[in-house]
């Protein structure tokens, strides 16, 4: 009995440890086997024609991701070659409540043109064929009599009319002084803010220089301008082509061009070609780069810029500042 029992926890304790070794196993190989990467690009503005692929792979291309652009983006991702795909969920419920819906509304439709039809001209009351006569037809001078404004009425109105003028007058003096203190008010406010602005701006410059110049902080930004550097070095393409055949309608322009991507040329490692054309204006472009990277050296790197002594500090002091 008891050699059983040690049996099977032999067996389990192999189990666990195959398991565990697995694991050990898929950390390292997710840190250390590299993601390799690969893109394509063409541009010819002529036809209008813009493509574009890339395509990022690990471990033998265990797991693969692509993408393509040709007017509209695809991304596809792949798992020992065979592509990965969401299920769609089938929702009959959905599409039925959906039916009902349609048809509920349907005969609530009916309904309602049934219910606002007009009726029919024999249904329609008759209108009376006689007229009531009016005050006037029946008393025709007093009516006229009340008509005739009196000589009193419209000396009334005429001084209701000068009061009215004079009311008028000083209410657009009270509105135009309004105005004028409404004007010296917002100048005021606007002189305000003005100082206000003008005091943060100062105290950012000051702030600013003072970051800048403080020693620590020069350390902290020159370690992590090294750090970055390494960063950009082990991410870079191995293999990089550019080839761009470029001309406008101005040959000074063209050539102008062609002095600046002189220029830039050793950034590029060599691989910047250009062909300039001085009688067509024309711009076609063509990209491959291939490269690799690793996640260890690219967590190391991470590592040492984040724990590196006093980096938090300065990230909290400018964190501060900006909020």
């Amino acid at each position: 009995m008891l050699s059983i029992v040690l049996t099977v926890l032999r067996i389990t304790g192999i189990v666990l440890l195959c398991i565990l070794v697995l694991i050990l196993l898929l950390a390292l190989a997710i840190l250390f086997i590299p993601v390799r990467y690969r893109g394509e690009g063409q541009i010819d503005a002529g036809k209008g024609i813009l493509t574009a692929d890339a395509v990022a792979s690990w471990f033998f291309h265990i797991l693969t991701l692509r993408m393509h652009y040709d007017g509209k983006a695809e991304i596809s991702l792949l798992l020992f070659g065979f592509p990965v795909r969401r299920r769609k969920k089938k929702r009959r419920k959905s599409r039925r409540r959906g039916k009902k819906r349609r048809r509920s509304g349907h005969a609530g439709k009916g309904h309602r043109e049934v219910a606002s039809r007009p009726e029919s001209a024999s249904q329609k009351e008759e209108e009376p064929a006689y007229k009531l006569e009016t005050y006037e037809d029946l008393y025709p001078e007093e009516a006229t009599s009340q008509k005739e404004p009196s000589q009193n009425a419209a000396a009334e109105d005429a001084s209701l009319e000068d009061s009215e003028e004079k009311k008028n007058i000083f209410e657009k003096l009270a509105e135009f002084f309004g105005k004028l203190a409404d004007f010296f008010r917002h100048f005021k406010e606007k002189l305000a803010n003005a100082e206000k602005k003008l005091m943060a701006v100062y105290d950012n410059a000051a702030f600013y220089i003072s970051f800048f110049s403080d020693e620590e902080n020069q350390a902290q930004l020159s370690h992590l301008y090294k750090q970055l550097t390494r960063l950009l070095k082990h991410i870079k393409p191995k293999r990089f082509r550019l080839f761009i055949h470029f001309g406008f309608e101005q040959p000074d322009m063209t050539g102008k061009l062609l002095g600046l991507l002189a220029i830039a040329y050793p950034f590029f490692g060599g691989g910047l070609q250009a062909e300039p054309d001085f009688e067509n204006s024309v711009f076609d472009m063509s990209l491959f780069m291939k490269g690799r990277a690793t996640v260890f050296t690219v967590l190391w790197i991470a590592f040492r810029i984040y724990y590196h002594k006093g980096f938090r500090e300065m990230r909290d002091t400018f964190r501060n500042k900006t909020r």
